[in-house]
């Protein structure tokens, strides 16, 4: 997870923090057979279609 924390910084600071949203979006489709993982991205705060509410 911090690497995406780094890579949601770098969206930040570029302005593109809904385009990194967009991409957990996916992520979390294309893993969706992978409970740990979305469990794992939940816990860090990455949630589903929140691209406004990302952690700070």
């Amino acid at each position: 997870m911090a690497l995406l924390d780094d890579l949601k910084a770098l969206s930040e600071r570029d302005g593109e923090r809904e385009a990194f949203g967009n991409r957990i979006d996916q992520l979390r489709l294309e893993h969706a057979r992978k409970p740990s993982f979305l469990d794992r991205l939940d816990r860090a705060g990455f949630i589903a279609g929140a691209a406004d509410t990302l952690p700070m």
